[in-house]
């Protein structure tokens, strides 16, 4: 999982290297916050998992088109739960997802926006004590839609928050989470 990180990491950065600036603008945000699950976690045993609030972090871009809509995309990690070693009770979500951020009002030092995204999601629940328990890995199509705010701090950089709520449809009894996220972004072009 590490090895897609960093990948993903290389490539968003040369594509941010790469596009010419003049062209249009692109953004590229490195965010971190948190997940909140929503549904309950069922395992293929049907055991349930009850989790809390987690971590979560996030590398995106995005092709701005015009004033208004950019086309982009995001790979996410979020994990609740813990894991101390002889028990664990745990859920790691990634996803890989892309689609349309929608500008409603023209550029400006502050400027929300909203988005939704479809991909591909893995969700992974464990529950055990001392080696003994059981564990399950699905993966499915989801959806994630939402919105946020960027403030800019210079031509080059916002700082910003995106929360979105996330569908995994067929993945562990349907998972259901929110995600609520602080960015950092950097926009080359105009």
């Amino acid at each position: 999982m590490r090895r897609v990180a960093n990948g993903l990491v290389i490539a968003v950065a040369a594509f941010g290297l790469l596009v010419p600036v003049a062209s249009a603008e692109v953004r590229v945000d490195f965010e971190g916050g948190a997940i909140v699950p929503t549904s309950d976690v069922s395992l293929n045993d049907g055991t349930t998992l009850d989790l809390g609030a987690g971590g979560s972090w996030a590398i995106g871009a995005g092709y701005l088109f015009g004033d208004h809509f950019e086309l982009g995309g995001q790979f996410q990690q979020g994990f609740s739960g813990f894991d101390i070693g002889v028990a664990e009770n745990s859920l790691n979500v990634i996803s890989l997802t892309g689609g349309g951020r929608f500008y409603p009002l023209p550029k400006g030092r502050v400027r929300p926006w909203l988005v939704t995204q479809i991909g591909w999601y893995r969700a992974r629940g464990e529950i055990g004590i001392i080696g003994i328990g059981t564990s399950d890995t699905e993966d499915t199509f989801g959806l994630n839609t939402g919105g946020g705010l960027d403030v800019h701090i210079t031509d080059l950089v916002s700082l910003g928050v995106d929360v979105r709520y996330h569908n995994a449809f067929n993945a562990l009894g349907g998972l259901q989470f929110v995600t609520t996220m602080f960015n950092v972004a950097l926009h080359f072009g105009n």
